[in-house]
């Protein structure tokens, strides 16, 4: 998932609408071998963030909230305009709920303040049960996404390396059959 939103970014262009049926793995002989494709589909909300003509960030505005609540960033909650980072803080949302849905304090929370309220103190206080359960790895993505600024590119050679990593750690085998393999 990581890797489709570095190629969206890569082209200029950030999603703004992270959520997991967004989301489509392919299938075939690549599937087995730990290389199959996941798509990134439903780009009605995509921004090109680069001005063509400058070819630099473009400024941030505002938007109206229209994002999923539970992985929205929290820029997004406060009618930001999003960039990537907002983009990986809603994967890391994701993320830690394909691990757990415990994981996120507000799975269950329907009132968008209080959401962002529960996100805000996770940021600045992450629960440390959460990376016994998970890899310390994913603490450092999170530290990162977390640490940049609007127009700052992120590190994804790093990101890459410490989700490997984080899949050393807890035993993953990319190569696994998913479920519906035989």
């Amino acid at each position: 998932m990581l890797r489709a939103l570095h190629d969206l970014h890569n082209i200029g262009y950030v999603h703004r609408y992270i959520r997991p049926q967004i989301f489509a793995i392919g299938q075939g002989e690549k599937c087995r071998t730990g290389n199959s494709t996941v798509y990134l589909t439903d780009f009605d909300l995509a921004w090109k963030f680069i001005d063509e003509k400058t070819k630099t960030h473009k400024p941030p505005g505002t938007r109206r909230f229209i994002d999923s609540i539970c992985y929205a960033s929290m820029k997004s909650h406060m009618c930001q305009e999003l960039s990537r980072r907002d983009d990986l803080e809603s994967w890391l949302y994701l993320s830690l709920e394909l691990f757990d849905r415990q994981h996120l304090a507000w799975h269950d929370v329907t009132i968008a303040e209080t959401v962002l309220n529960k996100k805000k103190n996770f940021a600045k206080n992450p629960d440390p049960k959460i990376f016994q359960k998970l890899a310390l790895q994913y603490r450092l993505i999170m530290e990162h996404i977390m640490a940049l600024s609007f127009d700052d590119a992120p590190e994804y050679p790093r990101l890459f390396a410490l989700i490997a990593e984080a899949a050393k750690s807890l035993n993953v085998d990319f190569t696994s059959p998913y479920d519906w393999e035989p």
